[in-house]
């Protein structure tokens, strides 16, 4: 077993090396081209936040793709991710980047553990949703895939106890696959610009839920809808607007942004 994980380090550092990732996107122009729209699409996002603010976190960093965007505009990143093939992809790709801080738990409504799924194929759908779980493997949805069939848990903690050890972030992206509502339990900080995947219709619930949560924590708090790296609207607007929005979407997997005023 220890060597199996020698060896897939050692095909982590090839194969997500510098070198190969730029080998690999020559050879794949759709996602070069995706990416360079999600880092101007960021680029103008981040924009709207204080300046000297550069602490990003982000939660379900994956493979560490809009990770090393976040670096590239030369934010401080703390990376959430709980997948051990993810993570050491991570540990791979940003060895050597001083301004990346790599957290091996999930987050949640509180300290813990709680039960991990893990596909065998793509790591991208790794969850702690029981839900998002059983409509990956009932191959309903677009994203399909068989799991683990090992009982597996991990470390929980909370978004506050993050911004209790490394300071109030100017941005917070949530990507879960399915748990967003349960990490944003636990925050009760009001955070100048945050993001949570939503799955649409699936968990469109939930996707109400989330806006609930950051409404309690700040009345005034506006919404946006981001599609394929774009605006729905023009500007930021009220939770009911929003809600009236995806209730009409469907099929569809979008990033909603909550932003708040914190100087007042």
């Amino acid at each position: 077993m220890r060597e199996i994980y020698k060896q897939k380090k050692w095909l982590y550092k090839i194969r997500f090396s510098t070198f190969m990732i730029n080998c690999w996107l020559l050879f794949h122009p759709a996602i070069r081209r995706q990416l360079n729209r999600k880092k101007n699409f960021y680029l103008f996002v981040l924009k709207g936040i204080e300046s000297n603010n550069k602490l990003v976190f982000d939660v379900g960093a994956n493979e560490g793709f809009v990770t090393d965007i976040f670096l590239k505009l030369q934010y401080k990143v703390v990376a959430i991710e709980p997948d051990e093939d993810n993570l050491n992809i991570l540990r791979s790709r940003f060895k050597n980047n001083k301004n990346l801080t790599i957290e091996p738990f999930a987050l949640g409504k509180q300290d813990g553990a709680e039960r991990i799924y893990t596909p065998l194929k793509q790591h991208a759908l790794t969850t702690l949703s029981k839900k998002w779980k059983t409509i990956v493997e009932s191959k309903q949805h677009e994203d399909c895939d068989e799991f683990t069939k090992e009982e597996k848990y991990i470390q929980t903690t909370t978004l506050n106890k993050l911004i209790e050890k490394y300071g109030h972030p100017g941005y917070v992206k949530v990507d879960a696959e399915g748990y967003e509502s349960e990490i944003l339990k636990g925050l009760s900080y009001s955070i100048p610009l945050l993001s949570f995947e939503c799955i649409l219709p699936e968990f469109y619930q939930e996707t109400l839920d989330c806006m609930r949560c950051l409404i309690l924590i700040n009345h005034a708090c506006t919404f946006n809808i981001s599609v394929n790296n774009e605006f729905i609207f023009n500007e930021f607007v009220s939770h009911e607007i929003i809600q009236e929005k995806i209730s009409y979407l469907s099929n569809i997997t979008a990033e909603v942004f909550a932003k708040n005023d914190v100087s007042t």
